[in-house]
């Protein structure tokens, strides 16, 4: 039996190194889009999942630095999934977006991956996150997280 899937740090680059800073951003996968407790510290799944079964990613991170209470716009979530042996995962990649909000320094977001929308096959998944301005156009905060192969089965 091949290890679960345990919460991963996200790799941040931010241009306001001084000013403002991302710690203790994490993220799990999880089979079906139940909630569970104890989140980050202990969601698991293993890295088989059935194709007519959702999947979860859930993001936590926090702000700190003098810039927390002037920034502005949208925090985007995106999961993508990468087919070994050629193909990708059709159509545009689940995502979710959050505001972002001066007042807040704990952020999470869940983005659910849906059942029947992944091809039987092993696929690398990778979760992406990006401050986005509020009309849309790229930000100055970027992150990625990388948590390996899972194999989608049919069932």
């Amino acid at each position: 039996m091949s290890s679960p899937k345990i919460p991963q740090n996200l790799t941040f680059e931010n241009a306001f190194t001084g000013s403002f800073s991302i710690t203790n951003g994490t993220f799990s996968l999880l089979e079906g889009n139940e909630d569970t407790t104890g989140f980050p510290g202990d969601p698991t799944v293993d890295e088989i999942i059935q194709t007519d079964q959702s999947a979860t990613v859930k993001v936590k991170w926090d702000t700190t630095g003098t810039l927390v209470p002037f920034l502005q716009g949208n925090w985007k979530g995106e999961v993508f999934l990468e087919k070994m042996g050629g193909g990708e995962v059709s159509g545009a990649a689940p995502s979710t977006t959050i505001a972002y909000n001066p007042a807040v320094n704990s952020y999470s977001l869940t983005i659910v991956i849906p059942p029947n929308t992944v091809d039987a096959g092993i696929y690398r998944v990778v979760v992406c996150l990006s401050l986005e301005g509020i009309t849309g156009q790229p930000g100055p905060v970027a992150a990625f997280g990388d948590l390996g192969l899972i194999k989608f089965y049919k069932g």
